[in-house]
């Protein structure tokens, strides 16, 4: 039901004008001036036409126009023409004006089927084509146009004809076009919108410098660099930006800086950008010296200057605090992870690129979440899981994603890593079919890195294969690529391989020399990866020229840096040359360990080639060792390996091995009289706990080869309790999953034995444990046994503290970066309790209920809660639901249309509405009227609203977030608010406990708003005494974080420079807080009786006489004491909350659980009594 619609109250002069006015020589003034008198009377707008005789719906304007001009509103005006002289249309508004008039009225949203002069002219208001125009002037420009009467209809024909494309042009100007296309990724849209801008003569020169700007953005990321250069290349000039705004002037340098940056030319990139960074730095623009932080880390990644690059690039997270782009800490998180990848660093690369994955979900730009996940697909194929499927399936994603947004300089690279990671998982034909697709790319965009990284690629495949000329011509075209470029870190790889092709072609001392160089220049660059590489090929050399010495110096080297990089596959190498070199040395027993500890490591890592080579190896020591049965079944898994690569060179030494092992005698059983030291395999388990899942593999091997077993699974214990299985010996997968099945472990025994063997359950204080099965050949030698499984538990625990730790390091960056935001400092555990519910919905939709007392922050958890979500580059709209008018609260939530109540003059969206896509926070929910909370309700089911004056609902997607400071329990009871509803709304609930509950952030917010304060002022940093912290600390705070942060702006706008704020310096209230009047509220919020009784029993004593001394006979100890006033403060509690548990929980700041836990410690009925 609509609301009358009254005069506002009159003032003295008022009434006395209107008394005037209404009897006015002019009849039309006198009327208006006796409707304005009756209606302050109280009568409605239809009595008042009953009695005047005037329209109501004239009498409802005369009353609007009174209460915004006041006795102007009413005066009669002369009629005609009013405003001035009529209007100069430009020739561009006409043409417009023309365009509109040959549109179909439906296409622009009108419901009419035909225009009219009347309507068109009420259009193009609405649209802004023109300020203001009369349906005579467009009849009048129509007539000009055609050759009709003036109808848009009958000029129709004579107008510019327009595609479908039309609509958008008719709604935005080509620049904003521009912007929306941008935003929405868009890029080729974006660049044709911005073209269009600069076409119009009118932009004046910091339109256009706008324009250019964020045109070459937009071709940057079509990897049209060259174009781009050439949009923005005129800035360079430095008189062309003499005339630019310093916000402006800026970001020309900005994109200057970043396409000089992908044109490789790094000295002019560094420059612009840090004259970007200097000029932000004047503006205080935190997003603007955070884009040019990003943009210096990647251009000194590109020159191979990793360690800047990261100063840069962390300085561009730490900014991030306060300017919280999500995009653009993606796109910092993923450089970050490039560095971290290039040193070698993979496991914190890994992390990086998660985080960046995470923050990247849900943007609209395919460029940025494919560069991501190509990322991530290259790292995890370097990391200790070596997770090959993984890593092919998130570059596969990727290469989808860069498909789509068109950039092709990520795409080639995409490409490259693809090939690479399917190279190494021995997938050679797939392989070469995609690294054929990068130089093709590389090619046709003259990306000559690009091309120069796909060619080593495939100059490694061909090395595998033994075809060295194929490999040489690749590599060889490779370096010229490079020349100039400046890209260290690839030529360094082209240099390591192509000393293959020259030992494999017998140019024994080329290929020397190259190593050499190759070390010396991966050390001077930092790359820590290429130096272990060129440590473990120089090693390989001198093995195969007979140099033991050498080797074994360089693969101590190689083991040693190992502790840095960590990297499985390098480890598996050194540890096959170091059996190769014991066995050349005589030393069997020990070189089986390491080869055998090689082929674990590459069964892990899925290198197929690589583990066929380590299969040769051992196969070859096998024959040495008289054990022709374990030679032939290791080259025969050799030779299958190299035949499905095609790797003939190897093939053809794997096929004479096996014809010289058939001629061969079997000595066998000496071999295995002499078992090997048993801390020979002590070593090898300390060696793999480098990786659980390695450590796993080893564990399985060592049983199996030197224990007298059948067989041996290693299973993990899932969550389910359900068993599966990780490493196998002896059996086939299928047999070892039967078997999982049927385990049953002891929970008391290390060594158990079951119907079928020995079990054994292995664990560590953070994961799951795992179970080994040993079926026996016979008796187990369990004293033997006893101490490898030890080593083994402490290797698990080894690697879990070491993941532990980096997942810490991971914590705490984002700590920085996500949680502290602008006034938002978590240092509790009840509000990393907080978080930590907010981090559980955040891929929930969810409607969530914040409650907490004035001042708390609910706002600010709102807003991570939005962050958190799906939902974060969308809109956050908060909407307190005690601001708008009681009159207009419906309108306001839920929208109008035109004419649906006297004011709606026009179309209003509503909240809800303008909310679509994002997240509304409806602040103060609980007092909400209880009119409107059924149409909220219906929303909340339906995801529908239904505007005043629409006959059809809309549906709308939003998330809702309600807050309040008030009791919805207590409300519904009341009947002030509705039960459903309030069930809608509390589906999650998250109370934020007030700051007296929280005392440890005092000094934390303190000194945050301190800083912020001080530096918002301009005034040298201030300090605080320890007694002013401690003030601080102590006070209660009824005004939550609110009041501290009033009170230290008071304490900061008094200050002087670089003062040192004392207790003298805080307010009155904080130093000795007054009690309010008519109330003793304790400090728990519970309102104390004041009777003389009382305060004899408790209050005197205990709670408001700690001046004096107690009375004699009262000698409570403090345990005591504190049950006292427990006691007493819950049977107070439960008789105000009529002994309802939850609102009394509320109440005393406990969970229902903790109020429970009280009652039966202290003995208290539910009814109060004690």
């Amino acid at each position: 039901m609509f609301q009358p619609l009254f005069v506002r109250p009159l003032t003295a002069d008022e009434h006395d004008g209107l008394r005037h006015c209404s009897k006015s020589s002019s009849k039309e003034e006198g009327i208006r001036a006796r409707v304005i008198l009756l209606s302050a009377e109280g009568r409605t707008a239809p009595e008042i036409s009953q009695s005047l005789g005037s329209h109501p719906s004239n009498i409802k304007k005369w009353i609007r126009n009174f209460n915004r001009d006041g006795l102007e509103g009413i005066s009669a005006k002369k009629r005609g023409p009013q405003g001035g002289p009529r209007p100069k249309f430009t020739t561009s508004q006409i043409e417009e004006m023309l365009r509109l008039a040959g549109t179909e009225p439906a296409q622009v949203g009108y419901e009419f089927k035909e225009w009219t002069p009347q309507k068109l002219a009420t259009a193009a208001m609405e649209r802004g084509i023109v300020d203001r125009i009369s349906h005579v002037t467009v009849r009048q420009m129509l007539k000009r146009q055609g050759t009709g009467n003036g109808s848009p209809a009958a000029t129709a024909p004579a107008l510019p004809q327009r595609d479908d494309n039309a609509r958008p042009a008719i709604d935005m100007s080509p620049f904003q076009l521009g912007e929306a296309s941008l935003a929405q990724s868009r890029y080729e849209a974006a660049a044709d919108h911005f073209y269009a801008a600069l076409a119009d003569e009118r932009n004046s020169p910091e339109d256009e410098a706008v324009t250019r700007s964020l045109l070459s953005k937009a071709l940057e990321e079509l990897s049209k660099y060259e174009e781009a250069h050439n949009v923005i290349g005129k800035y360079d000039d430095p008189r062309m930006v003499t005339s630019l705004s310093p916000r402006t002037r800026a970001r020309v340098r900005l994109r200057l800086g970043w396409v000089n940056s992908f044109l490789r030319n790094h000295p002019k990139a560094i420059a612009g950008l840090n004259e970007a960074k200097r000029l932000f730095l004047e503006l205080g623009d935190d997003l603007g010296m955070s884009e040019a932080h990003y943009g210096l880390g990647r251009t000194y990644i590109e020159i191979n200057e990793f360690r800047i690059a990261r100063d840069h690039l962390v300085a561009a997270a730490s900014v991030q605090k306060t300017a919280l782009d999500r995009e653009l800490l993606a796109q910092i998180y993923t450089r970050l992870g490039t560095v971290d990848f290039y040193e070698g660093v993979f496991a914190s690369s890994k992390d990086n690129y998660l985080k960046a994955l995470e923050l990247a979900e849900g943007s609209a730009n395919p460029n940025l979440i494919g560069v991501v996940l190509v990322g991530l697909g290259t790292t995890v194929i370097h990391g200790p899981a070596m997770e090959a499927k993984d890593a092919i399936r998130y570059l596969e994603r990727g290469i989808e994603y860069l498909e789509k947004g068109g950039h092709k300089d990520f795409l080639a690279g995409a490409y490259n890593s693809l090939g690479d990671t399917l190279r190494r998982s021995g997938l050679w034909q797939e392989a070469i079919i995609t690294l054929n697709k990068a130089i093709d790319i590389g090619q046709r965009y003259e990306k000559p890195g690009h091309e120069a990284t796909a060619r080593i690629t495939l100059a490694e495949i061909f090395c595998d294969r033994g075809q060295f000329s194929e490999a040489e011509e690749h590599l060889k075209r490779s370096l010229e690529l490079l020349k100039g470029s400046g890209d260290k870190w690839l030529e360094s790889n082209a240099q390591r391989v192509i000393a293959v092709v020259y030992r494999g072609t017998g140019r024994i001392d080329l290929a020397l020399k190259t190593l050499r160089e190759t070390m010396q220049f991966s050390t001077s660059i930092g790359d820590l990866h290429g130096v272990n590489l060129a440590m473990v090929a120089l090693a390989e050399f001198h093995i195969s020229q007979g140099g033991l010495e050498q080797a074994r110096e360089y693969l101590e080297l190689a083991q040693g840096r190992l502790k840095e990089e960590m990297n499985l596959p390098v480890s598996g190498l050194i540890q096959r040359l170091t059996g190769q070199l014991e066995a050349a040395s005589g030393r069997l027993a020990e070189a089986k360990q390491h080869i055998a500890q090689s082929v674990s490591i590459f069964t892990t890592t899925e290198i197929p080639f690589e583990l066929a080579r380590s299969h040769h190896s051992m196969g070859l020591l096998l024959a040495k060792a008289h054990d022709p049965k374990g030679a032939e079944s290791n080259l025969i898994q050799a030779k299958a390996i190299f035949e499905r690569l095609g790797a003939e060179l190897d093939l053809d030494l794997t096929r004479k091995a096996l014809a010289a092992d058939a001629k061969s005698e079997d000595l066998s059983q000496s071999w295995r009289v002499s078992p090997p030291n048993d801390v020979l395999l002590m070593q090898r388990l300390i060696e793999a706990s480098a990786s659980r899942e390695l450590l796993v593999q080893e564990l399985a091997a060592v049983i199996y080869e030197n224990l007298a077993v059948g067989a041996v699974v290693i299973c993990r214990v899932l969550p389910n309790g359900k068993e599966e299985p990780l490493a196998l010996q002896g059996l086939n997968r299928n047999e070892a999953e039967e078997m999982c099945a049927k385990l049953r472990t002891s929970n008391e025994e290390s060594v158990s034995r079951s119907d079928q063997g020995y079990l054994i359950r292995l664990g560590d204080t953070v994961n799951p444990p795992i179970v080994v099965y040993i079926r026996a050949n016979g008796s187990l030698d369990v004293g033997r046994l006893q101490p490898l499984l030890r080593q083994a538990e402490f290797g698990l625990e080894a690697c879990s503290l070491r993941a532990a730790a980096r997942g810490g390091t991971t914590r705490s960056l984002e700590q920085r970066i996500q949680t502290i935001m602008p006034g938002f400092i978590v240092a509790s555990p009840s509000m990393f309790d907080v978080i930590d519910k907010i981090y559980k919905i955040r891929t929930s939709d969810v409607t969530v209920l914040i409650t907490g007392e004035s001042g708390t922050g609910k706002e600010l958890v709102a807003r991570h809660i939005h962050n958190q979500s799906a939902r974060p580059r969308a809109i956050f709209l908060p909407f307190n639901c005690t601001a708008a008018p009681k009159e207009i609260i419906d309108s306001q939530l839920f929208g109008h249309r035109r004419g649906a109540f006297t004011g709606a003059t026009t179309n209003y969206p509503g909240i809800i509405k303008a909310a679509d896509g994002g997240t509304l926070f409806l602040d103060e929910i609980g007092d909400l009227l209880l009119e409107v909370q059924p149409k909220l309700m219906r929303f909340l089911q339906e995801g529908e609203i239904q505007p005043l004056g629409e006959t059809k609902p809309l549906q709308v997607d939003v998330r809702i977030l309600a807050a309040t400071n008030t009791d919805l329990e207590r409300a519904v009871e009341d009947g002030r608010f509705r039960e459903d509803l309030f069930h809608r709304l509390n589906i999650i609930r998250i109370h934020v406990p007030p700051l007296r509950e929280r005392r440890e952030e005092v000094p934390v917010l303190a000194a945050h708003f301190l800083e912020h304060f001080s530096s918002r002022a301009g005034k040298q940093p201030l300090t605080m005494t320890q007694e002013a912290i401690d003030a601080l600390t102590g006070h209660d705070w009824p005004g939550n974080v609110r009041q501290l942060r009033n009170e230290i702006e008071r304490v900061v706008a008094y200050a002087m420079d670089g003062a040192r704020i004392s207790t003298e310096d805080l307010s009155p209230e904080v130093i000795h807080p007054r009690r309010q009047a008519g109330s003793d509220r304790s400090r728990w919020g519970v309102e104390r009786t004041t009777s003389a009784n009382d305060n004899r029993s408790y209050l005197g004593t205990y709670g408001g006489g700690l001046r004096s001394e107690p009375s004699e006979g009262v000698r409570l100890k403090l345990k005591e004491a504190t049950a006292v006033l427990e006691r007493q403060l819950i049977q107070e509690a439960l008789v105000r909350n009529r002994n309802n548990l939850s609102r009394t929980a509320i109440d005393l700041g406990l969970s229902r659980r903790g109020l429970r836990l009280k009652l039966g410690q202290l003995d208290i009925q539910r009814d109060g009594r004690a």
